[in-house]
């Protein structure tokens, strides 16, 4: 559909002038949709490929756009600071096209950028901050949310599908990959550190973003500072450990998880130390010292399933993640299993 057109069912204060895409964004795509009246609006296509059941997505972001609204209410926070949700014309909190996908709308926050690469450890600690202060924020939140990826850090199923896809070897990869396959089946007791410990009880069960990187994080055009989390469909109960670790994963080396030589990436001890005072600092009291304890084994264990996941696409014939040809899969593979090798 024209999102010209699908702007214009949304309650907004004045009509929508224009759309104009913006660049970015693996999962959904987005518009910057100025109005007539000088206001900006930014509509998204939630992808129902990713996300199949837009309903519930849905159902999860108006509660939590709420609560975080309400500290804006409040006056613990700037308008600039927290997500707000538009509803349509017919007061739902998203459109349904006709292809079953779900687009919705939020406030503009204008001046403000989003990064892919933390330049250095300051920009690692205010990004890690960022996540801590947004778990610190849903410490009270008391409302039921839907499991909007079933099974997403559920590190012991995904080696599974990988042992599978490797056995199958659909694509005549296996023999490409023979060294990463045998460093995922020597680290693969990082599957049962973090996960039964949540199963136990003995980790506190949390609302956590699940996709905790710096591309999440909002920061200041002016100030460099950072205004809030962004891209909450992913957030679900779980474990906080699932969030410092993805941060360690995607912030303790300069190079990311794209880098084209995969030999060249170092875990830098600075940006491992930014990374867990930044989200110590931010999440304050509600983090226990167990959670403390685990937090550099949290890295370990969402490095190496995040190169699981990589390598498993690999061998399945690239079906998930955009590449940009035949090898991407498994260099992303490597860079995650160097990271694990190094933190």
């Amino acid at each position: 559909m024209d999102p010209l057109d699908i702007a214009r069912q949304f309650a907004l204060p004045a009509p929508p002038d224009s759309v104009a895409a913006l660049e970015g964004g693996l999962i959904n795509r987005s518009w910057r949709v100025p109005a007539v009246d000088g206001s900006e609006w930014l509509l998204q296509r939630i992808n129902p490929d990713v996300f199949p059941d837009g309903a519930n997505v849905m159902e999860n972001v108006a509660r939590l756009t709420a609560h975080l609204g309400r500290r804006h209410a409040r006056g613990e926070s700037s308008e600039r600071e927290c997500l707000a949700l538009v509803r349509t014309t017919d007061d739902a909190t998203a459109v349904r096209a006709d292809d079953g996908a779900w687009w919705r709308m939020f406030r503009f926050i204008g001046r403000a950028h989003t990064r892919h690469i933390a330049q250095d450890a300051d920009d690692a600690f205010r990004a890690a901050r960022a996540f801590g202060e947004f778990l610190a924020h849903l410490a009270d939140f008391t409302e039921p949310l839907h499991e909007t990826i079933a099974g997403l850090h559920d590190t012991a199923r995904r080696v599974k599908v990988l042992e599978d896809a490797s056995a199958a070897d659909l694509e005549g990869r296996v023999r490409h990959a023979a060294k990463e396959l045998e460093l995922a089946h020597e680290w693969r007791g990082l599957a049962h550190t973090v996960g039964p410990l949540l199963d136990a009880g003995r980790l506190p069960r949390r609302v956590v973003h699940n996709d905790a990187k710096i591309a999440n994080v909002l920061f200041d055009d002016a100030t460099g500072a950072a205004l809030c989390v962004i891209d909450l469909d992913t957030v679900m109960p779980g474990t906080a450990l699932w969030d410092v670790g993805d941060l360690l994963r995607s912030l303790s080396s300069r190079a990311g998880e794209e880098s084209a030589d995969p030999d060249e990436v170092e875990v830098e001890r600075e940006r491992v130390e930014a990374v867990r005072d930044g989200w110590l600092t931010g999440a304050g009291q509600v983090v226990t010292g167990e959670e403390r304890a685990l937090i550099l084994d949290a890295g370990k264990v969402i490095a190496y399933e995040q190169g699981v996941r990589f390598l498993t696409d690999y061998l399945l014939g690239d079906r998930y993640y955009p590449v940009d040809d035949e090898e991407h899969n498994l260099r992303r593979a490597r860079t995650q299993f160097r990271i694990v090798a190094q933190l």
